[in-house]
């Protein structure tokens, strides 16, 4: 994609006091949260004595939850404490799935830096920090994506405000860093920076895979101009998308591609006696199949008598409504790129 002229004047301020106004909201959210809970901010780590060895977690300071698994945090703390250990446990916290948790590695190699190299006592607070970094970044990206469009930067509250971000925040998750990078790697490819953006969205997919949907889509960009001639609806609407040539080289979504490949297939090597850890059934290191999981969750909410069931329902119809008006504006807008519209 072309680099995108900012010169027109718009509303609203700097994309960086965006980003400041969300740093300052996230920790106001965390000291709340810390107030509520005697500023134990292991409570951020959600560990369950299904996953964690309460003799060890507790001697190391961590709150271990009684009866319970848990919540993804905990291998976050793990990872950044010993990001590359192959110990069964790390301060009593084992992996359930060791190559699909260690394969986000983006999130909690951030902290292990933020905490001198994983020093215990400051882990759990690096973990927060980091997150709290990254949602102002968040804010600041999707402003300065506002100003191109000619918006106004406040719009850049919108999507830093999701309450997922929220939910991760709140449970050392790794999608706020994982957002974070993908809003990098698309203000990166909309300024024609496209070896920063390959790393920045090589990044992203080791904090979490599913961001690998934009390579992806760079990658299916530059293939569609070269693909043998279509009918000719087909080929109207090619044109339209890509027009003669791709705006952005083909390495530029391989490169993500290729590394996590890469990534994925060491770690495979690497844990060669897959472990489970409070479910013996579950899948271990298993790569699964794209959307498969919400068709068989839909199926159960639309055969279910549960009013949880229902109420999922009628979100799930809701996202995939959201989803669709995006690419329809998507479709409609100008200055956006073929990869953005895939």
């Amino acid at each position: 994609m072309s680099p995108v002229d900012t010169s027109p004047t718009v509303t609203g301020p700097r994309p960086a006091w965006v980003g400041l106004a969300v740093t300052v909201a996230a920790i106001a959210f965390v000291a709340l949260r810390l107030l509520a809970h005697d500023g134990d901010a292991t409570l951020f780590v959600r560990a369950g004595d299904e996953l964690t060895d309460p003799a060890r977690g507790e001697a190391a300071g961590l709150t271990v939850a009684e009866d319970s698994a848990g919540y993804d945090g905990q291998y976050s703390y793990r990872l950044a404490r010993a990001p590359l250990s192959g110990a069964d446990r790390v301060d009593g916290v084992g992996l359930d799935r060791p190559v699909d948790r260690v394969s986000r590695i983006g999130y909690p190699a951030l902290a292990w830096v933020g905490s001198l190299g994983g020093q215990r006592g400051l882990v759990p607070w690096s973990l927060i920090g980091v997150n709290v970094l990254a949602l102002g970044a968040i804010g600041a990206l999707a402003a300065s994506l506002a100003r191109d469009a000619g918006r106004s930067s406040w719009w850049g509250l919108v999507p830093a405000a999701a309450p997922g971000l929220l939910v991760a925040l709140s449970r050392d998750l790794t999608e706020v860093v994982a957002a974070a990078a993908l809003l990098g790697g698309l203000v990166l490819l909309r300024r024609g920076r496209f070896g920063p953006a390959a790393a920045v969205l090589l990044f992203a997919a080791v904090s979490r895979e599913t961001t690998l949907v934009l390579p992806a889509a760079v990658v299916a960009a530059a293939l569609l101009p070269h693909l043998p001639a279509l009918p000719a609806s087909l080929e109207r609407a090619r044109r339209a998308l890509v027009g003669d040539r791709p705006s952005v080289p083909l390495w530029v979504g391989l490169a993500p591609l290729a590394g996590y490949a890469a990534w994925r297939t060491w770690l495979s090597v690497a844990w060669d006696a897959p472990r489970s850890f409070g479910d013996p059934g579950a899948t271990v290191n298993g790569v699964t199949v794209p959307f498969v999981r919400p068709l068989t969750q839909a199926v159960r909410f639309l055969t279910g008598g549960d009013p949880v069931d229902q109420v999922q329902l009628l979100q799930l119809v809701l996202v995939g409504l959201a989803v669709a008006l995006v690419a329809w504006a998507a479709w409609r807008a100008e200055g956006v790129g073929a990869p953005e519209r895939l």
